[in-house]
């Protein structure tokens, strides 16, 4: 997922379930292996409907699918799997 993220040149990444089990852990252990640039929106829930377009790139860490059913309404825009094992590594597609 790093290897990823780092290919953007000023990415966001968003947590939207970073409250739950293991999801802090996994937002700090991903952190560390990401360029100084990467930026972090931990959101509680799945309410989103407003992000920044100074970002080049935008990743969701672990998308549920009620999250990636209100991106698609609130931006009109398209959210696909980059990555996919234990965790999983969304982008919306603008």
């Amino acid at each position: 997922m790093a290897n990823i993220i780092n290919q953007s040149p000023n990415p966001l990444i968003i947590c939207s379930e970073c409250g739950q089990d293991g999801g802090w852990g996994n937002v700090l252990s991903i952190s560390y292996l990401l360029e100084p640039q990467t930026k972090f929106q931990l959101f509680p829930g799945a309410d989103i409907q407003q992000i920044s377009d100074t970002f080049s790139d935008v990743f969701f860490l672990n998308a549920s699918e009620k999250l990636q059913d209100t991106l698609k309404k609130a931006h009109n825009g398209d959210i696909a799997p980059v990555f996919k094992h234990d965790q999983s590594l969304w982008k919306l597609k603008k």
